[in-house]
């Protein structure tokens, strides 16, 4: 099985995915929730927010019976609605510890690892991003990370320096 992305997904949408087909996989290993804040203003009050990031995770354990499930730090925002957006985001990331799975924390917390609206990765970030999946990854048993053909596996292993400071070019696809 390879990568699956609900790329803009709202949580009603991941869950209703997650419903919308009752067998289970029992073949993935690992599910990870990289969740945005697009909607985050939408829902209230966090009770709700928190409602739903307990369904996720409850589908996604039936869903897929053998996979360790994660959820990615939600990064801050730095735009005109930081302040205020920044305080629920803390508040999510703190709901999502105390959840019965694990908590990969991306350490992206600088302006200048975002594009200029703010709220997304810019390729620096991207490459914070990647560093973090990948270590939980390797974390949590998986021992090989398929990479570009035209590189050999050596070549494409970021150092942690590279990560950090984001000058790791490669491109990953992988099947956590």
């Amino acid at each position: 099985m390879g990568i699956g992305s609900l790329s803009g997904a709202t949580f009603d949408s991941a869950i209703k995915y997650l419903q919308s087909d009752p067998t289970p996989d029992e073949a993935v290993k690992r599910v990870i929730f990289h969740l945005g804040t697009n909607h985050t203003h939408t829902e209230s009050p966090t009770e709700s927010l928190r409602d739903k990031l307990n369904i996720l995770v409850t589908e996604s354990r039936s869903k897929f019976p053998n996979a360790k499930i994660a959820f990615c730090k939600i990064p801050p925002q730095f735009n005109n609605n930081g302040d205020t957006e920044n305080g629920r985001i803390a508040q999510l990331n703190e709901e999502m510890k105390l959840l019965d799975v694990e908590f990969i924390d991306v350490k992206a917390t600088e302006a200048s690892l975002f594009t200029r609206d703010g709220k997304h990765y810019n390729k620096r970030g991207l490459a914070v991003l990647a560093g973090a999946l990948i270590q939980w990854a390797r974390k949590t048993g998986h021992t090989s990370i398929p990479f570009q053909q035209s590189r050999t596996q050596e070549e494409n292993i970021p150092t942690v320096g590279q990560v950090e400071l984001g000058t790791y070019q490669g491109t990953r696809h992988s099947n956590c």
